[in-house]
């Protein structure tokens, strides 16, 4: 049998980083890891550091597939079951592509059947095997404790809470970056992001997510938007409530921040919303659990400045 394997770090030291985070009020919309499409692939751990040096991805074919993620826009992360005890053998990869809403699935046992994978990572929506996933898709967990010992720490209620409520549903994901907001999530297809979800509040958050509400108190944002944009959108949410539906979002730079237009509907009713964006440092803090020195963080303000039809 091959047991779960934690990552070495996990128990290193406490989960400091994302608790001073959470007291000193740090804006999480517009840290959402950027990415149109990803590559998910099934791996039982332990993870390095860096996913893809991790065992036996260490090597040519990891390098492969970050080039091609790089190439397509897109984000290789390594997953896995809570709680994963079964046998050696195939495992799964997935290739999910947010515009279309499609995902290819494949199996590998060595490193080398990964090649497939980074030909559908090329060719997206346009693969030969390319199916639609529905809204209730796949929920990924960040539980990268050789990354930071937040993700690893603070998730592992969360993770055995969802599982348990979507088992087919639920995996253990590799860095999604954003430690420093642990326990983070991401939503797929919809490529959204969300932080802080410790287990009081995780369910309730995923469960609305799934009936089509976005919960702006603990958006990240969406990992298809660059960073201001998802900040805009975030503040349109909170502005409109959490079934609002983007439509178009155009973000113009204007030297002292970003003005956004950010259009949609809730319901039958289209509107158009501008929203004024700037960065701003936040109080200076430990960004990571393993870190010693206090950095200020740069953070996205987003004020919806005009609403109407």
């Amino acid at each position: 049998m091959v047991p779960h394997t934690p990552d070495a770090a996990d128990d290193a030291a406490p989960a400091r980083c994302s608790l001073i985070s959470r007291g000193h009020g740090e804006l999480m919309a517009g840290t959402a890891q950027r990415a149109s499409r990803w590559l998910l692939v099934e791996h039982p751990g332990p993870w390095a550091r860096q996913a893809l040096s991790s065992p036996p991805l260490d090597g040519p074919v990891g390098s492969r597939l970050a080039e091609a993620a790089a190439a397509y826009d897109a984000q290789v992360v390594l997953i896995r079951r809570p709680g994963d005890h079964r046998p050696p053998g195939a495992r799964g990869w997935f290739v999910v592509d947010h515009a279309s809403g499609t995902v290819v699935a494949g199996e590998w046992t060595e490193a080398a059947d990964l090649g497939a994978a980074a030909e559908a990572l090329a060719s997206g929506p346009g693969h030969r095997d390319a199916r639609p996933l529905d809204r209730a898709g796949l929920i990924l967990i960040c539980t990268h404790g050789k990354r930071d010992v937040c993700c690893a720490q603070l998730a592992r209620p969360v993770v055995t809470d969802l599982a348990a409520r979507w088992p087919d549903r639920v995996w253990e994901t590799s860095h999604l970056g954003g430690h420093r907001f642990a326990p983070t999530a991401l939503m797929l297809p919809e490529c959204v992001q969300y932080g802080r979800l410790d287990a009081a509040i995780a369910a309730g958050v995923v469960e609305r997510h799934l009936c089509g509400e976005v919960d702006p108190a603990y958006l990240r944002g969406m990992t298809y938007l660059a960073p201001p944009a998802q900040a805009a959108l975030a503040a349109v949410l909170r502005h409109t409530g959490p079934r609002f539906v983007a439509t178009e979002l155009t973000v113009t730079e204007d030297g002292k921040g970003w003005a956004v237009a950010v259009t949609g509907h809730v319901g039958g009713a289209v509107r158009m919303h501008r929203v004024e964006v700037h960065t701003e440092l936040g109080a200076p803090a430990i960004q990571s659990c393993s870190a010693e020195i206090a950095e200020a963080p740069a953070q996205y303000v987003a004020v919806v400045v005009q609403s109407g039809a």
